[in-house]
C-alpha cells in the first residue's frame, strides 16, 4: 500500500526529528528518525483501518480510494486530527 502525503507533513516530521534530537530525547539523529518513521507508519496503518472500518464497502470504493488521472495510482484521503 502506498500513502501519499502533502509536503507540509514531511516538513513537520523532519522538524520533529530535529526537535527530538536537539532536546536530547535521542542521542543520535538516526535514532530519532527511526522513531518518527515507526510512529508515522503505525499512525497511517491505524488511521487507514479506522477509515475503512467506519465505512461500508461501497462507500470505500466511491469516496476513499480514488484514481489519480495523471498517474493511475490509488490513494486515500484523510485529515490529520
Amino acid at each position: 500500500m502506498k500513502v501519499i502525503v502533502i509536503p507540509e507533513v514531511y516538513d513537520f516530521l523532519e522538524n520533529l526529528v530535529i526537535i527530538l534530537y536537539e532536546k536530547e530525547y535521542f542521542g543520535f539523529e538516526d535514532a530519532a528518525r527511526k522513531y518518527v518513521d515507526q510512529k508515522k507508519q503505525t499512525y497511517f496503518m491505524v488511521r487507514i483501518f479506522q477509515i475503512i472500518r467506519g465505512k461500508r464497502r461501497t462507500d470505500i470504493s466511491n469516496s476513499i480510494h480514488r484514481k489519480q488521472p495523471h498517474s493511475g495510482t490509488a490513494f486515500i484521503v484523510s485529515k490529520f486530527r
